[in-house]
């Protein structure tokens, strides 16, 4: 881009225009979920996400327009960087949900997502960031270098940009062949055979209606047609997990209640379900993961990090009232790391998952298994269950932990500590699916360390500032 404004002005347009392509699915929810007309859900898509995500890159491309140089130290280290950053930033503006990072693409080809447990999907972001900034330096360079049209003349550009540079491509490819080397060692080291499962796990999807949810049916029906839906056969018990918000009315949450379902479900057995809760000193309500032990204990998760314009209004209320849904809900206190009957869990209610972060915190308070509870009914058959399904893939890989989780209408699934998904369930179909999974004690590099590859990014950011002042002044 020849100027700084033209810079800007192109990384807005890519940022919007794909939050556009990548959040469709969020038009299907206002328009057939919340009833609203095309009208308020355009414009919504427009303002709530497009803008935000395009101010991301449009900063993205400022930045890049600063401090770009023709070096290919530029293209596989800082460019990199900043992409990394700028990803981050999602995860820090109020009204976004941080989807889509470029490291979720790998999930295309696991092998390369294996090194997420070094410093998470950051560094995996990072090094397909690095790998394609590499070809495009070849690429931009040997146009510079060719003398005259044709294929011949730029082939002979190429070569002339390998003689020149050999030390630097060499040691870029060097590097470059290490990850996916790391990545066969570990994904051999934790795949299902090597670490197999042998707790059962009971995933109960009921795929109700957002109607039959909220007003269609009653709640003890509701509660009834998941306890009739999937029953643990084992002796020995199992792990039954319900979605998110299937225990939604606080009144029937008594302990006569608890007491019925910790009778049905069995001495051995954990059930893990999503539902309301309601502050006893206030009004405030909560989406929440109640844990019910069959030897009476209860444990009670709240919803840390709530989505923006459906549980918060980060500025006005556009979505409105949803049947006797909550329209504003209250951000819960509690950890992410549960204590239950079996072991430590890890809890994340919905797009809590896309958070790693906030995952990374349960394993390093020590949950040896991680769960995640969801609704994706409201984004119909579109990317969206898919997206998630990646995410939560990618949460197992950076903790190396089994993961349960269950959505209302799918996707339900058991992962593996290396992403793979041993058992799953298929879109908008009632199942009652059944896996095995393990408890892991190890901490992987990210878990104890935590985002410190984001600190890195930021002093190679750092350090191309400096560059820039220095050659200015000179």
């Amino acid at each position: 881009a020849r100027g700084f404004g033209r810079a800007f002005f192109t990384g807005f347009m890519f940022g919007a225009l794909f939050f556009i392509g990548m959040g469709h699915f969020l038009y299907y929810a206002v328009v057939y979920q919340y009833g609203r007309p095309a009208a308020v859900a355009v414009p919504f898509l427009i303002l709530a996400g497009a803008v935000p995500f395009g101010g991301i890159f449009g900063a993205f491309g400022l930045l890049f327009r600063l401090t770009q140089s023709r070096r290919l130290l530029f293209f596989s280290l800082t460019a990199p960087a900043l992409w990394v950053l700028a990803e981050y930033a999602k995860e820090l503006v109020p009204i976004l949900v941080p989807w889509a990072d470029l490291g979720y693409a790998a999930m295309t080809m696991p092998v390369l997502a294996q090194p997420a447990d070094l410093a998470g999907i950051y560094l995996v972001s990072f090094f397909l960031a690095a790998v394609n900034g590499f070809f495009a330096w070849w690429w931009i360079s040997a146009r510079r270098e060719a003398k005259g049209p044709g294929a011949g003349a730029f082939l002979r550009a190429v070569l002339r940009v390998w003689r020149g540079n050999r030390a630097a491509v060499i040691l870029c490819l060097a590097l470059f062949a290490l990850y996916p080397v790391y990545g066969a060692i570990s994904s051999a080291r934790w795949s299902p055979t090597a670490a197999p499962g042998v707790i059962r796990a009971l995933l109960v999807q009921g795929n109700f209606s957002q109607k039959d949810r909220w007003s269609g049916m009653g709640f003890l029906p509701r509660v009834k047609s998941y306890l009739d839906l999937g029953q643990c056969l084992d002796p020995d018990g199992c792990v039954i997990v319900w979605p998110e918000t299937v225990l939604n009315s606080t009144s029937e949450l008594t302990p006569g209640f608890f007491s019925a379902v910790e009778e049905i479900i069995g001495r051995k057995s954990l059930l893990i379900a999503g539902g309301l809760a309601k502050d006893q000193k206030s009004t405030d309500v909560k989406n929440a993961a109640y844990f019910i032990s069959g030897t009476g204990l209860v444990s009670v998760y709240e919803k840390n990090i709530l989505l923006p314009w459906a549980e918060d209004e980060p500025i006005v209320d556009v979505l409105g009232d949803f049947y006797t849904a909550p329209t504003r809900f209250a951000a819960g206190q509690t950890p992410p790391c549960v204590p239950t009957s079996l072991g430590p869990a890890g809890i994340s209610i919905c797009l809590e998952i896309l958070y790693p972060g906030y995952v990374r915190r349960a394993s390093s308070l020590g949950a040896q298994f991680l769960v995640n509870l969801s609704n994706d009914t409201w984004f119909g058959d579109t990317t969206m269950p898919h997206q998630h399904l990646d995410a939560a893939r990618m949460r197992a890989i950076e903790n190396r932990r089994w993961l349960l989780r269950v959505s209302n209408s799918g996707i339900s699934a058991v992962i593996a500590p290396d992403g793979s998904v041993t058992m799953r369930t298929g879109l908008f179909m009632q199942q009652a699916a059944r896996g095995r999974f393990s408890l892991i004690s190890y901490k992987t590099p990210y878990a104890r360390a935590g985002n410190y590859f984001l600190f890195l990014c930021g002093l190679v950011l750092l350090a191309s500032f400096v560059r820039v002042f220095r050659e200015e002044s000179t």
